[in-house]
């Protein structure tokens, strides 16, 4: 399998790019959610599934991750580090009518016995500021 590694600029320009030609952020979004799911499905054994959901596109990533993780009946544990306002409203309104839960996070889902799968949509590529408060002590807990 070949992977490529974007950088923030090139990101940016293939988006928009994509957008120019009709293909909205929410397809762009459900496409990576299916394509990742694929990949850990494939590729990795676990008993659970617990996704990390930050503000924005990343943010909007993991949610559409999610809903492809829900609808193949896996269990899927939704933990959001940000405000709901900060995350994509058509995502998160498909979440809903699918009853997938989003919560706060809390350090208590990690500390089952179960083998888990975390998916980190925390941080995207548009991350200028250094991580402080929840997304912080989140990522040091969760390492």
């Amino acid at each position: 399998m070949k992977s490529f590694l974007y950088n923030k600029e090139n990101t940016l320009l293939v988006e928009n790019k994509l957008e120019e030609k009709g293909i909205l952020p929410m397809l762009l979004m459900m496409r990576a959610g299916y394509n990742i799911y694929k990949i850990i499905k494939e590729k990795i054994k676990y008993d659970e599934i617990i996704v990390l959901i930050g503000s924005g596109n990343n943010g909007g990533d993991a949610i559409a991750f999610a809903i492809q993780a829900a609808l193949n009946n896996e269990k899927v544990i939704c933990l959001r580090l940000t405000n709901k306002k900060k995350m994509p409203e058509n995502l998160l309104s498909i979440a809903k009518n699918i009853g997938l839960k989003i919560s706060k996070f809390k350090k208590s889902i990690f500390e089952t016995r179960k083998k888990k799968v975390i998916v980190d949509g925390i941080l995207g590529i548009g991350i200028s500021r250094e991580t402080k408060g929840l997304i912080y002590n989140s990522i040091e807990y969760i390492n």
